[in-house]
């Protein structure tokens, strides 16, 4: 549920369920684009918990990319190998039960951020050969969600700096 809250008489907050949205991802939305929105909130610990979350239509079609995002996201999971902490988990932001949208919310992990912030990834001053492997690894992912579920295959039409997450692990990236 996308709704604006007056916080005051200049300002106003959006949110979605418990989350702030800081920015929306795409700065156009069509068709191909998912609406996505870069969101924080404060969680049980008092620590600021960041989430990228993704907004589908109820419709058919629209439904089906809902549940692709899901199997894909369980697909990637299997490949957390070097990680201390899960960087990321997905889960589904309630909505009412009248309500024509569903939000998918992609909670990231202390160490995991977009590969389009352009200051954390300039922090960790990576040599060639990391740089090239990230580049591997996200053809490897992307190769992984060929053939899914049972002849389900994933199509990524957002493939950018937005849509690719990195984690920072004990040895690599």
């Amino acid at each position: 549920n996308l709704k604006t809250e007056n916080v005051s008489a200049e300002e106003s907050v959006k949110t979605i369920g418990n989350y702030e949205v800081i920015k929306p991802l795409f700065e156009k939305f069509s068709f191909d684009i998912i609406p996505s929105y870069l969101c924080r909130k404060v969680n049980k610990d008092g620590d600021i918990e960041t989430a990228i979350i993704r907004r589908f239509r109820l419709e058919e079609k629209e439904d089906m990319r809902h549940e692709r995002e899901i199997l894909a996201s369980n697909e990637v999971r299997k490949n957390y190998t070097d990680v201390s902490h899960e960087p990321i988990k997905t889960e589904e932001i309630e909505s009412k039960p009248d309500c024509k949208q569903r939000y998918l919310c992609y909670i990231l992990g202390k160490d995991t951020f977009l590969m389009s912030d352009k200051e954390k990834l300039g922090e960790l001053r990576l040599p060639i050969w990391q740089k090239l492997n990230v580049i591997y690894e996200i053809a490897e992912t992307l190769y992984s969600l060929i053939d899914i579920d049972e002849g389900v295959s994933i199509n990524h039409r957002q493939l950018s700096p937005k849509a690719v997450f990195i984690t920072v692990g004990r040895k690599n990236v």
